[in-house]
C-alpha cells in the first residue's frame, strides 16, 4: 500500500476504477523523465509490455502500473542493497541463518 501513497504524492490521475492503457503509458513516460536519464521510448515499451501489455481490464492496467512503480521504488533498491551484503558471512553465521530458516519454515507449516 506504500506504492499508493507514492502514486498519490506524484499527482497521478484518479485510478480508483482502473486506468486506460494509454493513460498508463503516459504515466510511465512521465515517470521515466523524473527517475532516469537518457531513457528511450523503447525502454518505456519494454516496461509497458512486461507489466501492462496483456491486461484485459482497466483494473489490471492499474495493477500493472502500480506493480511497475512498486518494483522501481522498493524491489530494485532492495535487490541492489542485498547484492552489497551477500557473501561476507562466516560459516557459523551461515549455519545460524539456515537454522533460523528451518525454524520459520516449520512455524509456517504448522
Amino acid at each position: 500500500m506504500c506504492v499508493l501513497f507514492v502514486v498519490q504524492m506524484m499527482k497521478f490521475p484518479d485510478f480508483t476504477d482502473g486506468l486506460d492503457k494509454e493513460v498508463a503509458r503516459q504515466v510511465l513516460q512521465s515517470s521515466f523523465v523524473l527517475f532516469f536519464k537518457g531513457f528511450t521510448s523503447d525502454t518505456v515499451d519494454l516496461v509497458f509490455n512486461e507489466y501492462i501489455g496483456k491486461a484485459e481490464s482497466r483494473a489490471q492496467v492499474r495493477d500493472g502500473l502500480l506493480g511497475a512503480i512498486g518494483d522501481h521504488m522498493f524491489v530494485f533498491p532492495a535487490i541492489e542493497v542485498a547484492r552489497y551484503h551477500r557473501g561476507n558471512a562466516t560459516e557459523e553465521e551461515n549455519k545460524l541463518s539456515r537454522a533460523v530458516m528451518k525454524y520459520w519454515t516449520n512455524f509456517a507449516r504448522n
